[in-house]
């Protein structure tokens, strides 16, 4: 993906953040979807504690465990073309930042929204007033600690594996990477959804924040390496550098693919 493609991709992902800013504050869209995941009469949720019982360790404790696991082999993988190659395997340094950042910016996004899950608000059974991210806190909440609903964390892990999608050289290869994360990060967040843990606006921002997020990453250690490798092809008996490997596992991907 050229550069111009990636700042492309990062102006339709402010726009769409804002517009999606403005769906949850004015327009009542998570309440319409967020009504198919609650059964009134009987006060539960679609997905209800037998269920979560479940489904837990398909779509809540499992995806974090294999998100860990793939963390762990992204690192392995860079400890060993350093000590090995003495050059940066790059593809996992692109997902490890991606299984890093993303997480921990939504993370923090969650600690100053102030907006409660579902589950928490009067309408559903809960005790909070509903409020939104553009209008001031409700006085009814007042007393109560500040909500932590938005955007969706747990999604946001399966979203950074939209990461893939830098990883490798070939299109093909590059689209079902980041179907992958967005396959995984959906599943993650219409499972949150169905229990009462999140609006769809909660995972909307959160798929287009972690794009953002992803597309700044490769923007950012494309040009950090590209000097690097220029700089170390001048010196002098250089080490091998990325590009250089007969193996190809150090490569930096190509601007002309994915």
């Amino acid at each position: 993906m050229h550069e111009r493609t990636i700042g492309y991709n990062l102006l339709l992902c402010l726009v769409g953040l804002v517009v999606i800013l403005c769906l949850e504050s004015f327009s009542g869209m998570d309440m319409q979807v967020q009504q198919h995941f609650y059964d009134a009469s009987r006060h539960a949720w679609l997905v209800d504690a037998d269920w979560q019982i479940r489904l837990k360790p398909w779509l809540y404790t499992g995806p974090k465990i294999l998100l860990g696991l793939v963390g762990v082999g992204c690192v392995l993988l860079c400890i060993r073309f350093l000590v090995t190659h003495r050059t940066i395997h790059y593809p996992s340094l692109i997902l490890l930042l991606s299984l890093v950042l993303v997480p921990s910016s939504i993370a923090a996004g969650k600690q100053i929204s102030n907006i409660y899950c579902p589950y928490e608000l009067q309408a559903f059974g809960g005790s909070r007033a509903y409020q939104h991210v553009l209008e001031p806190a409700s006085s009814e909440n007042e007393g109560h600690s500040r909500g932590k609903g938005f955007p969706a964390g747990h999604a946001s892990g399966g979203f950074a594996l939209m990461g893939l999608y830098f990883c490798f050289n070939s299109r093909r290869a590059s689209r079902i990477g980041l179907g992958t994360g967005l396959t995984l990060g959906w599943a993650m967040g219409i499972y949150q959804m169905a229990r009462g843990a999140h609006f769809l606006s909660h995972t909307l921002f959160s798929m287009l924040a972690a794009w953002l997020i992803i597309c700044l990453i490769r923007l950012a250690t494309y040009r950090l390496f590209r000097q690097w490798r220029i700089q170390k092809a001048d010196r002098p008996h250089a080490a091998p550098v990325m590009g250089q490997d007969d193996r190809n596992g150090g490569r930096l991907p190509d601007e002309t693919s994915a």
